[in-house]
């Protein structure tokens, strides 16, 4: 994959690390887990950081309206850590009103897992002084999986590219497997009182490892 990019040829990694755990603003639910997080070097010798989510056939976890509704009447910071999410991610609150818990409609139905995994590899990009960071999907296509299933996931994250690119860069993206996407500039600042990592670079791939005998 790293061939499919010219930012990317030659790079190499150097160290990696299962199941690392990344500590979200505003969170009392427990660290973000990357299944994979790795450590390295682009050509020219800057720090690369990346981050392998693997899939078989399950979801990206539920929707933003699922989780709210689920954490609805308990105590969380959840809101607060999805909006610190949402302006770092798109610029903008995910609410219509934030005080009432009225979601924008455009994020109730994207999967709340894309949103931690790409703002948790923004935080370690920040923490390892590196201003690119990479997102992998591996998908791990097996006897025991549903292509169906497949197919839906593959549709949530072009959605949520589509939207990402889009607001970010006034144009469309979606995953094509083998190649990386990017980079796409993040945006920067802070809310309320959290500084949101600054002028992080990111490339977004597929890939897909296929099992399946006949």
């Amino acid at each position: 994959m790293f061939q499919s990019h010219p930012d990317t040829r030659g790079a190499a990694i150097h160290s990696g690390f299962i199941e690392h755990e990344t500590a979200l603003p505003f969170s009392t639910a427990g660290p973000r887990c990357h299944d994979l997080f790795l450590v390295g070097n682009f050509s020219d010798g800057s720090p690369l950081v990346l981050s392998i989510e693997a899939k078989a056939d399950e979801s990206f976890d539920v929707t933003i309206e699922e989780k709210i509704v689920k954490l609805s009447g308990k105590k969380t910071n959840f809101p607060t850590r999805l909006e610190w999410l949402t302006r770092y991610l798109f610029g903008e609150s995910a609410f219509t009103d934030f005080e009432k818990g009225i979601l924008k409609q455009i994020y109730a139905r994207m999967p709340y897992q894309l949103f931690a995994a790409i703002g948790s590899l923004c935080l370690e990009a920040n923490r390892h002084g590196a201003q690119r960071a990479i997102l992998i999907v591996h998908e791990f296509r097996t006897n025991l999986t549903e292509d169906k299933k497949m197919d839906v996931n593959a549709n949530a994250l072009d959605d949520f590219l589509n939207q990402l690119w889009v607001r970010n860069a006034s144009r469309r993206s979606v995953a094509d497997f083998g190649v990386f996407e990017g980079p796409l500039t993040m945006q920067s600042g802070s809310f309320d009182g959290v500084p949101i990592p600054n002028n992080i670079q990111l490339y977004v791939g597929k890939l897909r490892t296929d099992v399946r005998t006949r």
